[in-house]
């Protein structure tokens, strides 16, 4: 889809691991999370590709909702947000206009990451630089999890690290 879609939703995809990871966040991927009944309160590392609207839009409704819960309904597990370079300064700017958020609700981890390959919990994931806009650094990604491996990639050109993530892999979500 696009940003705006009459029925169809952006990039967001939620895998499930040992851990519940969201690979990008873009337009409707909140309301379809709400539709099929995942408990958005328990995602607790979201992953983006890059940081066009597409990609990470609903981020900041989602976000919203998340201090609301944490203040006035449950407790909610802390929030990483692991991204290309650019993410703590993107993020630490949308972080800065909640100042009803604080630390004592819920930590929030902002994770510039390159191609170096890092764990959460038992699920490892693989990121690596792919082509998508001269001006802009975008990763694709290979989770691998009991024997098992996802590879996703957001708008991602045909490159070698694209063909690298997907190789051997059980599915390949490539957004565009």
């Amino acid at each position: 889809g696009t940003n705006l879609h009459p029925t169809r939703a952006a990039a967001g995809y939620l895998l499930e691991t040992d851990t519940r990871l969201l690979m990008a966040f873009g337009p409707r991927t909140l309301v379809n999370l709400l539709k099929t009944g995942v408990d958005r309160h328990t995602i607790g590392h979201i992953l983006f590709s890059h940081f066009h609207a597409d990609h990470f839009s609903d981020f900041i409704t989602f976000f919203f909702d998340a201090v609301m819960y944490s203040k006035f309904v449950g407790k909610r597990p802390d929030l990483t947000l692991i991204g290309p370079r650019g993410a703590k300064r993107l993020f630490g700017t949308i972080l800065s206009t909640f100042p009803s958020f604080n630390a004592g609700d819920f930590r929030v981890r902002i994770r510039e990451v390159g191609d170096r390959a890092f764990h959460i919990g038992r699920t490892r994931i693989q990121p690596r630089t792919v082509e998508h806009s001269e001006q802009l650094h975008c990763l694709g990604y290979r989770i691998e999890y009991g024997g098992q491996a996802v590879a996703y990639s957001g708008d991602a050109q045909y490159c070698r690290p694209v063909i690298e993530l997907c190789d051997g892999v059980g599915a390949s979500v490539l957004d565009c």
